[in-house]
């Protein structure tokens, strides 16, 4: 089709905005994703093009699952591009500093790896980490500040377990470093600068929970006694961290449902959230845009639940945001899919029969349908459906090009369209009663149309936060 056809077929598109509504959250499988029989999803770009994708860590031994996405909301399985092994659990990082992201790997009942990313796309069975059988956890950080990335694996209830940082050597084989307990029967362990000192200090849960001060030189002490309030002490499975308070430092959250705030190091109780039995994970990540860190929750037999944070570290329950449907398994992630910079939830049910559920969020929103040659075509533009204070004006685009790489403008997001080609830019409202609004174009009936395609993105008005940039969706003209 020629370039005047297809910049006559923008002239001609006529807008007629309309109303319409949903919650915040959509179940929503995006494109090419094939189920996933998943007890926990890890969010990592493997392929290092900007966006996330997805490693699906299976139970009852079966193969992992991993989906690579093109940055559109579009998946691909490439599971057999991963090692021919099972994995218990797994961990992201470039062990062999050549700017990629590699995998430590916990097999079940075998002793763990590091699975190395060749940068084209599959990884292949690397350095094994000595006198690691066997363990169930594992965080990745920089313990002995080289620079390298060293790791910390709990052992379990298992026998013969131990706690125990592996050294990396710099080249990404690693070296056993100092056991930190055992028989403790620690499930998981996390790393973070808990006293500010500027070193990675460690934390344990699973047999109550425990902190391990970072002395320098490898050198790590069990300073529980003297950081955790006694009340936090019988803390016994997940733990997520993250800055709740806005005060600069990491704070907590393990199954007992209480905030452990950071106080110049020392952990002390904080707000109680929503009342959630049998938690089983914790994500957390900024769910509504605002600036500071929300919390998603799952856990057996009890559904997905949604708190949101006031910036203080003082949460609300929010789960009426979620579409009204029973989510519950063994694992919950947030993550960014569509590339709108707001996150999305994995529900993982971590059965054979219960594959993982994508929940969409549309706190900044965008989606197309498709378009036919004599028919409407409607770009729907969501903002805060359900929990808007104000209305939010909209600037639509559409246009005939994409960047082949997005701009990044730092707090807006990412731009995706290409502004070198013809574009139509129109203006809408967001109803803070509704939540979105659709723009309804009428496609001329015209065949030499068919084959062009549209893309769409909009920046929302987001007062009083600033102004935020949609994911990218492109459509084909049929």
């Amino acid at each position: 089709m020629s370039p005047v056809s297809s910049t006559l077929l923008l002239a001609s598109l006529a807008v007629a905005p309309v109303a319409a509504q949903a919650p915040q959250f959509v179940v929503e499988t995006p494109a090419g994703l094939a189920p996933f029989f998943a007890a926990q999803t890890v969010a990592f770009d493997f392929d290092g093009d900007g966006d996330l994708d997805l490693l699906g860590i299976p139970t009852f031994f079966l193969p992992a699952q991993l989906a690579r996405n093109d940055g559109r909301y579009r998946f691909a399985d490439v599971s057999s591009s991963l090692p021919p092994v099972g994995i218990r659990a797994a961990v992201p990082l470039d062990a062999d500093q050549d700017g990629d992201l590699d995998l430590a790997i916990i097999p079940p009942n075998q002793v763990a790896f590091i699975a190395l990313n060749n940068g084209a796309g599959s990884f292949s069975v690397g350095p094994s980490l000595p006198f690691s059988l066997p363990h169930v956890s594992v965080a990745a950080a920089d313990r002995d500040g080289d620079g390298d990335i060293d790791l910390a694996m709990s052992g379990g209830a298992l026998l013969g377990s131990c706690d125990r940082i592996y050294v990396n050597n710099g080249g990404g084989t690693f070296v056993a470093g100092p056991v930190l307990d055992c028989p403790f029967l620690f499930h998981n362990v996390v790393a973070s600068d808990i006293d500010s000192d500027g070193d990675v200090d460690l934390m344990f849960t699973g047999g109550g929970l425990h902190v391990y001060e970072n002395q320098g030189s490898l050198t790590f002490v069990d300073t529980t006694a003297t950081v955790v309030s006694a009340s936090l002490a019988n803390a016994q499975s997940v733990i997520a961290q993250g800055d709740f308070d806005g005060d600069g430092d990491e704070d907590f959250l393990a199954d007992t449902n209480v905030v452990m705030v950071n106080v110049a190091g020392v952990l002390i109780a904080g707000t109680t959230l929503p009342a959630q039995a049998n938690v089983q994970s914790v994500a957390v990540a900024d769910i509504d845009g605002d600036g500071d860190l929300d919390i998603a929750r799952s856990g057996t037999a009890t559904p997905v639940t949604l708190a949101i944070n006031d910036g203080a570290a003082s949460f609300s329950d929010a789960s009426n945001r979620l579409p009204s449907l029973t989510l519950s398994g063994w694992s919950v992630t947030l993550a960014d899919l569509d590339g709108d910079r707001d996150p999305e939830i994995l529900a993982d049910g971590g059965l054979p029969t219960a594959p993982t559920v994508v929940l969409r969020n549309r706190d900044v929103d965008l989606t197309a349908s498709a378009a036919v040659i004599g028919q409407a075509w409607q770009v729907e533009v969501g903002c805060r459906p359900g929990y808007a204070t104000a209305t939010h004006p909209v600037v639509l685009g559409v246009g005939l090009a994409r960047l082949p790489q997005p701009v990044s403008i730092p707090v807006h997001g990412d731009l995706w369209l290409d502004f070198g080609a013809p574009t139509l830019l129109t203006t809408g409202i967001v109803n803070a009663a509704v939540g979105n609004t659709v723009f309804s174009f009428a496609v001329p009936n015209a065949q030499g149309l068919i084959g062009v395609e549209l893309h769409a993105q909009a920046l929302v008005d987001r007062a009083p936060d600033p102004p935020r940039l949609s994911a990218l969706r492109s459509v084909v003209v049929q």
